[in-house]
């Protein structure tokens, strides 16, 4: 009896492992489809086929093509853990900074490997949602919630020192949100030929000069 559960249980154990394997060759698929020919172009079916799996499995897996993306993206935002930033051990170091400047600074360079994975694929997501409905709800629903953890780190980094003269809060967080974005890098990658870390080492230079009074001051610019 004893060999009967445990032969069930390393039964379970495979299945769910199988099962995640599945999950993460459908992803790696829909990322590179997606990337490769955007959302519009995109087929069900070629991700089936690139994932080895049926399309039927597909679908009941995620449901829709907005949802599939959608899935694809947290992952890109959270990793295979789906830890939230604020949970994460780079952020306690940021909460953890003297200076507004080494706030700013210290989220641009800990947010930097997520905009290398979500930048393609929310360049996507923006041109996808023009014409999907679905998928334009989730991408507001997304928008929303980095412009609200943005707008905390803003007011962290207030409460650490002056934000530059001028500036409030609103005026900072839009700031934040525009250019330390995922789009943002993919331009300067992508586009602009600069590669990640360059990209990253101007971010944490410039933000911390056109958001907080102290970046001088306190030498928090990154050279």
């Amino acid at each position: 009896m004893n060999g009967s559960v445990k032969s069930g249980s390393a039964a379970k154990q495979t299945r769910g492992e199988r099962a995640r394997d599945t999950r993460r060759r459908i992803l790696a698929a829909a990322r590179a489809e997606f990337v490769a020919n955007g959302y519009h172009a995109a087929r069900m079916a070629t991700i089936a086929e690139r994932a080895n799996v049926s399309v039927q499995m597909l679908y009941f897996a995620f449901g829709t093509k907005a949802k599939l993306m959608s899935a694809l993206i947290a992952v890109a935002v959270l990793g295979e853990g789906r830890v939230a930033p604020p949970d994460t051990e780079w952020y306690a170091a940021l909460v953890g900074e003297s200076t507004a400047a080494g706030v700013v600074r210290s989220f641009v360079l800990g947010s930097g490997e997520i905009f290398e994975r979500a930048g393609p694929l929310l360049l996507s997501q923006r041109a996808g949602a023009t014409t999907d409905p679905e998928l334009a709800a989730d991408a507001a629903a997304g928008d929303a919630l980095r412009a609200a953890t943005y707008r905390d780190v803003i007011e962290l980094a207030a409460a650490k020192g002056p934000l530059r003269h001028g500036l409030d809060i609103d005026a900072a967080t839009d700031i934040l949100v525009a250019i330390a974005s995922p789009a943002m890098h993919t331009e300067f990658v992508s586009d602009r030929g600069w590669s990640h870390d360059r990209t990253i080492a101007w971010l944490a230079e410039t933000l911390p000069q056109l958001i907080c009074g102290d970046a001088q001051e306190h030498g928090a610019v990154c050279r």
